[in-house]
């Protein structure tokens, strides 16, 4: 016999019905708009697209909740794979809660906020160490330069930023590669993100900050993560820059202003 459906999964399915239906009904609200801008109608279909988002991860968010009940007894290592795909669930629906906002008030305009950035990075890096592991690479976290530093910045936004910046380590350090995200504060709050992969041109250090400069085929991304690294960090005051290091390679540098803090 077929195991009955949990009652909370059909109401997240109606719920995404629901949400088709709004769509198929803005389309053709949209058909009758011959007018309309076309920066408008991007904008709305960007707005419904953010909303439809919000239930299928909501259900994956579920899933795994179920899931994880299923799995008690099961060993620590699917555990924490599971845990880590739970964590990346719950970020997803802040990005998406934090973008649907960001569309009614302008394109990254930071929250102000208090965010402990120590508690940030040690959080990140105990997410993606399961997945360095299982990529053989070795991700390190050093921040006995700022112990207890507390900012007002947008905590969602500077999460990205850094979640940015070390998938990109971890893609480029490659296996048995090293990746280290340390965090200091002097004239400026600095953190690094730095690997041991394959030096970035000196001609490049700007060029990959710009709008889709990335290749899929041969980097595996579009280019698009770093420009938002750029864009958010600007906009709290500071900037983001790759250098390279006697140790390092390549050093992603974000500095923000003392003052923030």
């Amino acid at each position: 016999m077929e195991p009955e459906p949990d009652a909370r999964l059909e109401g997240l399915h109606s719920a995404r019905v629901s949400s088709i239906n709004l769509v198929a009904r803005s389309d053709r609200a949209r058909s009758d708009r011959g007018h309309a801008s076309a920066g408008a109608t991007q904008l709305e279909f960007m707005q419904l697209a953010l909303h439809d988002l919000q239930t299928p991860v909501a259900v994956l968010d579920l899933s795994m909740k179920l899931l994880a009940d299923d799995l008690a007894g099961a060993g620590p290592e699917a555990l924490a794979t599971l845990r880590g795909a739970e964590r990346a669930v719950r970020r997803i629906q802040q990005y998406i809660d934090h973008l649907v906002t960001s569309e009614r008030t302008g394109p990254l305009r930071p929250r102000r906020e208090r965010v402990d950035l120590v508690s940030l990075l040690k959080d990140l890096v105990a997410d993606y160490s399961h997945h360095a592991a299982v990529s053989g690479v070795a991700l390190g976290l050093d921040v006995s330069g700022a112990q207890s530093l507390v900012l007002s910045g947008d905590h969602t936004l500077l999460c990205r930023v850094f979640q940015n910046l070390v998938e990109n380590s971890l893609r480029h350090a490659g296996k048995g590669g090293r990746v280290l995200v340390e965090a200091s504060v002097g004239a400026s709050l600095e953190v690094r993100v730095c690997n041991d992969g394959p030096s970035i041109p000196r001609g490049d250090r700007e060029s990959i900050f710009e709008k889709f400069s990335g290749n899929v085929a041969e980097q595996g991304t579009t280019g698009i993560g770093l420009f938002f690294c750029r864009l958010a960090i600007a906009a709290h005051g500071g900037t983001v820059t790759v250098q390279d290091t006697a140790s390092w390679p390549t050093c992603f540098v974000v500095r923000l202003p003392v003052a923030s803090a």
